[in-house]
Parts: structure tokens; C-alpha cells; sequence
């Protein structure tokens, strides 16, 4: 018989008042089983080692590795060496709420979307890890959080948060862009062209412009994608226009028609048969 994976919901974690909050937690010598959340999680590995499980990819990791868990993924720790970990947790109101600003910070695709996207399929290290000096400045506006969370000055509170994430963000453009870096060529071309896909959902995107982006054949970049993402490029564009769309609808504040424009859709009915 196969164990039923918990779900944690936000009302477990956040005053069901006020969700518009980061929130910082601190775990030591941690194992959890698999389990799904109804919210985003920054993971930060301050101390130890141990093996993280996302999906059906387990990868080693240790003190300095940070990286995102999406909502509704399925993952576990296991504990190997007095695994130490710090979670910031990201309701859905908090995304929802700063999501635009955030995203204008350089790396946030990467470090939110396309990272996680590559780890869940592969178990080549993508993922940020940094250094002592910035684990303790890290460690020390988590622990500033945490204090004034626990005194319920929540815009305070969004202040540190959205300092921190931002900072990440910015590590992780360094990470993946710097003389430093350890992705490989391919890997990087990879993120220009779902970078690209981004920022040009609304447009036509064809495979051989996205090739063009990553200096590869359409036949190799299909390869390479399909390797790291687990699925076609034209599907992910697909499954990119329909959670934009439905992010949209959500909000509530266009008409379907805007909608489907907006996501690259012909038309509302084009975009109907997807959603």
C-alpha cells in the first residue's frame, strides 16, 4: 500500500487574516517524508548535508545550496550530516501581491521558474549555493524576520522578505552568468530561450527562432529541452499561455479577449480548447 502524500495548506502556517506575509522558518537535523504545499518555499541549507528528493530526482545537498520548491510539487529531505535548513514560505496572496515588481529583478525567472522546472527532470546541480559570508548575512535577515514576525509587524516583515528575495534573484544572475559559473553552454543557451519564451509569450514563437537563441539546430535544441524539462518546447510554451491565462481569469481584472491576446492565443476561443 502506498503512503498518502501530506499537503500542507497555508492556513496552517499563516494567520488566515493576514496571508500577505513571507515567513521564515528554521529546521534542524531535518528529514520529511514526501509531501506537497499550497505555496511557494525559498529553501536554504545553512549547515550539514543530506538529499533533497523533487519528483523523481534526488540530489545531494549541503550547506550553502538554495533553491525553490514551487507550490504543489512533491518532495522529501533526508538527513545525512545535522542537515540544517531554513524555508521561507510565499503564500499564494504574497506572490499574487508583489509578482509583477519581483519580476523585474534580474535572475527571477531562473531562480523561480526554470531552475526548479530543470531540477525535477535532471540531477545535474543548477541550483544556487553561496558562500559563508553571505550564508550568515542570509542567515542573519531570516533571523530579523523571524523576530519580527513574531511580534506581528507584517509590512516590516515584507520589507526583509522582499529584500531577501531580490538579493537571491541577483545571486542567481550572477550564478548563472558569471566567470564562475558552472552550467554548462548548453544549459545556459537552454535559459536564454525560456527567457525568451517569457518575455515574448504573447508573440509567435517557433522552435527554429528558439533554436537560432540557444546557436543549435532545431533537432538538437529539441533534444536538450526535452532532456532538461521533461517535455517538448512547443508544449511548454502551450502550458506556459495556459497558466498565464489562468492567472489571469484569476484576477479577474481583463476580459478573455485581453486574456487570450495577452498569452498568445489566436483568439478566446483558440485559448477555451486549452483551458
Amino acid at each position: 500500500m502506498v503512503d498518502a502524500i501530506m499537503n500542507f495548506r497555508s492556513e496552517e502556517f499563516f494567520d488566515i487574516k493576514n496571508k500577505n506575509y513571507g515567513l521564515a522558518l528554521t529546521f534542524e537535523s531535518y528529514s520529511f517524508c514526501p509531501h506537497t504545499h499550497e505555496f511557494t518555499e525559498i529553501n536554504i541549507v545553512y549547515s550539514g548535508s543530506g538529499f533533497h528528493t523533487l519528483g523523481n530526482t534526488r540530489i545531494r545537498v549541503k550547506s550553502g545550496d538554495i533553491f525553490v520548491i514551487p507550490s504543489g510539487t512533491v518532495h522529501s529531505y533526508e538527513n545525512e550530516d545535522n542537515l540544517c535548513v531554513y524555508h521561507i514560505i510565499l503564500c499564494d496572496e504574497f506572490m499574487k501581491k508583489y509578482r509583477d515588481e519581483l519580476s523585474e529583478s534580474p535572475g527571477y525567472s531562473v531562480f523561480f521558474d526554470i531552475e526548479p522546472s530543470f531540477r525535477s527532470n535532471t540531477a545535474d546541480k543548477w541550483f544556487l549555493n553561496v558562500n559563508g559570508s553571505t550564508l550568515r548575512y542570509i542567515e542573519s535577515e531570516i533571523r530579523k524576520s523571524c523576530r519580527v514576525t513574531s511580534e506581528k509587524h507584517y509590512v516590516l516583515n515584507n520589507v526583509i522578505i522582499l529584500n531577501l528575495i531580490c538579493f537571491l534573484c541577483g545571486e542567481m544572475d550572477s550564478h548563472i552568468s558569471g566567470n564562475g559559473r558552472t552550467l554548462s553552454d548548453s544549459g545556459l543557451s537552454l535559459i536564454r530561450a525560456i527567457e525568451y519564451i517569457d518575455k515574448n509569450i504573447s508573440q509567435k514563437i517557433t522552435v527554429d527562432e528558439l533554436a537560432r537563441i540557444s546557436n543549435m539546430s532545431a533537432s538538437t535544441f529539441c533534444r536538450h529541452f526535452k532532456k532538461h524539462l521533461g517535455i517538448a518546447p512547443v508544449t511548454y510554451i502551450i502550458q506556459k499561455r495556459v497558466n498565464l491565462a489562468k492567472r489571469l481569469i484569476s484576477d479577474g481584472t481583463s476580459t478573455k479577449t485581453e486574456i487570450a491576446q495577452i498569452c498568445g492565443f489566436y483568439d478566446s476561443s483558440h485559448m477555451d480548447k486549452y483551458l
